[in-house]
């Protein structure tokens, strides 16, 4: 009797879990898309696709490194902003967490501290690949940025575009 016992409480447990999964499955894109405050959680994934097409170990011939393409420029600023993680090196850039966390502050950082009321995606998006100073100099005229930049923008903003239409 103990035996069946035992067993009716695996069955059931099994069966209660199948339904936890099932019921987190249908919430996810209900919570996911409360939990967003803004877009910039929303183009992260295809930042990353854009830059380094999810390689973790990527490096770029400037020197930009891992999912995000962190440059050392930013890694310098992140370190000096924060002031929290100082003995982090350019070799660290490669641990997907880490560098998606300074890539996320980064966007940030162009999107709340440089532009304020200056504000689009593609303004961010140009200046997160071809540099806040350059853009600058163009007076925010992505039309003005290299090429790369402007290729960049288009890209991430044309997957963000696709990955809109098919959650509709």
């Amino acid at each position: 009797m103990k035996k069946i016992y035992t067993k009716f409480r695996l069955y059931k447990a099994r069966f209660m879990l199948g339904i936890a999964l099932v019921v987190i499955t249908m919430l996810i894109p209900i919570i996911g898309s409360v939990a967003r405050a803004d877009e910039i959680d929303d183009i992260i994934p295809f930042v990353i696709i854009a830059e380094s097409g999810g390689d973790s170990n990527a490096v770029s011939p400037a020197g930009a490194v891992g999912l995000m393409q962190i440059t050392p420029i930013v890694l310098k600023e992140y370190r000096q902003e924060c002031n929290a993680i100082r003995n982090v090196e350019v070799e660290d850039l490669k641990n997907p967490h880490l560098n998606k966390a300074i890539g996320e502050w980064y966007l940030r950082r162009l999107k709340d501290h440089y532009f304020r009321d200056n504000y689009t995606l593609e303004r961010m998006l140009c200046a997160w690949n071809g540099g806040i100073t350059k853009l600058r100099r163009y007076d925010y005229d992505c039309s003005k940025m290299p090429r790369e930049s402007r290729e960049f923008s288009k890209k991430v903003m044309r997957l963000h575009q696709a990955s809109k239409k098919k959650t509709r």
